[in-house]
């Protein structure tokens, strides 16, 4: 049977993303932007699943994810008023915003981390990776945040390669081969980073989710892929010792499995069926996926190096 793609169907445009006027049957996921699901009288209780690690400049968790107890919904809640409730099935999403935002930062939420969550409960493997396309096959760089995934994305789409996904990059296994879906076209920077491809006058980028990080996209001179493409290789970032050069080593089956596991994107909400089918993926990509380590620290000069040490995918 041939593969059908996933569609999305919203009830406002997206930017920098096309929408078709009549899709062809039914939508996989439907996005009701500006409203909730639930009155404000529903007083259905709800427990908490998830308090994120990383605060605000307040102190404040940047995150915290909701469960209702009847199980209806999970409800994604950021300390900036942004707020998304996910119907239990993955099928449809709900999404409203404090005054001070905008549509392109609702849209850096929506299509990063709560599409991440809608396609964890459809049983895809997602990971904390940035993807490039390299002849054809995707390369994904997996690490935890910091690491230097996306700065290795840019980097490398300056070089000619086309930015598949950044920071989370979804896994889809069909017919044994396993394929990366491309995800919103754009590349999210800290400052640094900005300066450390573009220098001084580096682009001037809207902030993301009221931080300090600024979202690139093809009017920096980026490139982005628009097809799944099959997995060529996976690079896991790792810091080297200051004064040694940059290099890459291969490593054993069962570290970088646990490697991957470890850098899984919203394992909290898995049940156990969902964490074993997982484990599963992991392991045979572990074992049909070359899987390196790169070892690295980030300067003008090394990075550039870094570049040079990512071989064609095979």
């Amino acid at each position: 049977m041939p593969h059908r793609e996933k569609t999305l169907q919203s009830n406002l445009p997206l930017p920098r993303i096309a929408f078709e006027e009549n899709p062809p049957g039914d939508s996989d996921c439907e996005l009701h932007l500006g409203m909730a699901p639930i009155a404000d009288d529903d007083s259905a209780r709800e427990s908490l699943m998830y308090t994120s690690t990383f605060t605000d400049r307040f102190g404040q968790p940047a995150l915290r994810l909701w469960k209702r107890n009847d199980e209806r919904y999970l409800r994604m809640e950021y300390s900036d008023g942004h707020q998304f409730w996910l119907d239990c099935k993955g099928t449809e999403i709900w999404a409203v915003w404090p005054d001070s935002s905008s549509i392109e930062e609702v849209t850096s939420y929506l299509l990063g981390p709560v599409i991440g969550v809608v396609l964890r409960h459809r049983g895809a493997v997602c990971l904390h990776a940035s993807a490039v396309t390299i002849n054809g096959k995707a390369v994904a760089f997996v690490g935890p945040p910091g690491a230097g995934k996306s700065t290795m994305a840019a980097a490398l789409s300056q070089r000619g390669s086309r930015v598949l996904a950044d920071d989370i990059t979804t896994i889809e296994e069909r017919d044994g081969v396993f394929y990366v879906h491309p995800a919103y076209p754009g590349v999210c920077l800290w400052p640094d980073s900005i300066g450390l491809l573009y220098g001084s006058t580096g682009p001037k980028a809207s902030p993301v989710a009221n931080g300090d990080k600024r979202c690139l996209s093809a009017n920096e001179g980026l490139r982005f892929e628009s097809r799944s493409l099959p997995l060529g290789r996976i690079y896991i970032l790792d810091s080297r010792t200051a004064g040694e050069p940059s290099y890459a080593r291969e490593t054993l089956h069962q570290n970088l499995f646990l490697s991957l596991v470890a850098n899984t994107y919203a394992s909290n909400i898995l049940d156990i069926q969902m964490r074993a089918h997982e484990f599963a993926v992991l392991g045979r990509i572990a074992s049909e996926i070359p899987v390196s380590k790169l070892y690295s620290r980030q300067s003008l000069g090394q990075l550039d190096s870094f570049c040079d040490l990512i071989p064609p995918a095979k």
